[in-house]
């Protein structure tokens, strides 16, 4: 197979949707020669934050020397991105390989009723890919939850648990609590478990879980969280942790409690294997992650908010750079989100809602409800648009914010720079 006959190949596996677990993603590796039993994984699992926290472990140890392997999802606009190694995406080639050398497995396994599923198989590809290049470390994002997602069956080096709030009702449970269960279900036996920002019910939870494993609870000190930018824009900005000089390329309050908890993991690998925090914290200026805050060339403003938490952090992060302003707020989510709860905090920071469809494997919001809805929780006049292409056009001239579904985000970006292979960062 070659690369795009390879990607249809994972594709095909999207049937088989979502099923918690260990024990297939388990037999695939091992049949692939249990390449995880040979790295350092730091596992981070939460309901937002663990995707920023994760590019800025990444950046740290790269800009310390080390080979440093990240997976991640979803993708904004290739499956490559998935794979990352000191930030490149896998090439074509190599990700065509893996599939070529998993997939006479999965044929197997599907013959027994026991088809690995598409996260499934990028996860024990990852593992692959990582150990054939031989990494020093590989920071490793949970899909969903934690307790039975495929990323769990690896030992860790530490856990990391970002927020907690409320996601994925039919898989994860409805309260605080049932999440913050299955989040904690990447604590392993003895091995630290890094926290910070997190809602206090959450905690208890937490600590329980990892009482019962003898695993050692990090918190961030409270004072880290609430620390305040020294200087602050879109690309930049400046704060003090204890003795810590900070920067870091990521906007956003809420950066700065991501920067804590990486910066917590960063003490305990300096400790671990005598790297020096002066070099680890220089690389934190690097961290760049796509679709957060981030300011496109026309002006733009693209964010993957789409659930209450994540919009929270957005009309913040808006109202602290741009006053009382008020924008063109184009949404699009997910069926199985909060989002009138989302429209009613995006309505603080619009004069406008445009809503519309996500391209998606999974049911979108239908913009019809979203009208509706904004109706209900605000003032805020609303149109909808059959296409993401008739809403860009017919906006193009406006001062706007795009935010919602990741896989949103990644239809903006492939609009904004076709041509670029945003897949490397």
């Amino acid at each position: 197979m070659n690369f795009l006959q390879a990607e249809d190949f994972l594709n095909s596996l999207m049937m088989f949707g979502v099923k918690l677990g260990l024990e297939q993603v388990r037999e695939l590796l091992d049949h692939l020669g249990a390449p995880d039993r040979d790295l350092r994984f730091i596992h981070i699992a939460g309901s937002n934050g663990k995707g920023s926290v994760a590019v800025m472990l990444m950046a740290a140890l790269r800009h310390a020397g080390f080979k440093v392997g990240f997976y991640s999802s979803p993708h904004l606009v290739s499956v490559r991105e998935r794979f990352r190694i000191n930030g490149e995406a896998i090439p074509e080639e190599r990700f065509a390989e893996l599939i070529n050398n998993a997939a006479p497995i999965v044929e197997k396994m599907k013959a027994g009723e026991r088809c690995p599923t598409y996260f499934e198989l990028t996860t024990a590809i990852a593992a692959l890919y990582f150990n054939q290049e031989k990494v020093d470390f590989v920071i490793w994002e949970t899909g969903m939850g934690g307790r039975l997602d495929a990323t769990s069956v690896v030992d860790p080096l530490c856990s990391v648990i970002t927020g907690i709030s409320l996601e994925h009702k039919e898989y994860l449970g409805d309260t605080i609590e049932q999440v913050a269960f299955e989040k904690a279900g990447i604590i392993k036996p003895s091995r630290p478990v890094f926290i910070g920002h997190i809602n206090p019910d959450a905690e208890v939870v937490i600590r329980h879980i990892a009482a019962d494993y003898f695993a050692p609870v990090k918190k961030v000190p409270a004072e880290w969280l609430e620390a305040e930018s020294r200087f602050y824009d879109w690309n930049r900005q400046d704060f003090v942790f204890g003795d810590y000089q900070i920067s870091i390329g990521l906007a956003g309050q809420v950066q700065v409690r991501n920067a804590a908890l990486a910066v917590a993991v960063l003490e305990f690998i300096s400790e671990q294997f005598r790297i020096g925090m002066e070099i680890l914290l220089e690389g934190l200026s690097k961290a760049r992650w796509p679709a957060r805050l981030q300011l496109l060339p026309d002006g733009t403003l693209l964010d993957g908010a789409h659930n209450p938490d994540g919009a929270a952090v957005l009309v913040e992060a808006v109202k602290r750079n741009c006053g009382n302003d008020k924008f063109t707020v184009m949404f699009g989510g997910l069926a199985d989100k909060d989002f009138k709860t989302v429209v009613k905090n995006l309505a603080e920071i619009a004069e406008r809602f445009v809503f519309v469809p996500v391209e998606a494997s999974r049911p979108c919001c239908p913009v019809e409800q979203l009208i509706a809805t904004a109706g209900e929780v605000s003032d805020v006049s609303a149109v909808g648009y059959g296409s993401l292409t008739d809403a860009l056009a017919d906006t193009a001239n406006r001062k706007k914010i795009i935010c919602g579904s990741l896989y949103l985000a990644g239809n903006v970006l492939k609009h904004y720079f076709p041509k670029t292979d945003i897949g490397n960062i």
